[in-house]
């Protein structure tokens, strides 16, 4: 429970082979410019397992992010999922162009993107 940070970094060393021991949640690609992906990775999962646990890794990152800001602030302001959203955009490109996670997963993705997806 309320172990997002340890899921998130597990998930990210699991399906791109990066260890992000801090996520950054400042302006809208503070995110974006953490990623980095190694080729190899997408080999280790079968594409649907890689698709569900792109989608886990989204949910548990806005739940860290949802945590942080909550810790930091004390009035009630809302929360700025920019961060979120670069990265969840980023992802997008970056599985739909490989074709690494099955067509649902992508459109999962775009869903919570809240874009069509022919961008």
């Amino acid at each position: 429970r309320d172990l997002y940070m340890m899921a998130s970094s597990s998930l990210m060393m699991i399906l791109f082979g990066t260890e992000i021991k801090h996520f950054c949640f400042d302006g809208p690609d503070s995110l974006s410019n953490q990623f980095q992906c190694y080729q190899y990775a997408q080999y280790l999962l079968p594409r649907r397992n890689r698709g569900k646990a792109i989608e886990r890794l989204l949910i548990d990152l806005t739940h860290a992010h949802r945590k942080s800001h909550k810790e930091k602030s004390n009035k009630p302001t809302p929360l700025d999922v920019s961060p979120i959203l670069g990265f969840c955009r980023l992802l997008l490109r970056h599985t739909a162009t490989s074709n690494s996670i099955p067509f649902s997963s992508i459109r999962n993705l775009a869903r919570r993107l809240k874009a069509p997806l022919i961008k």
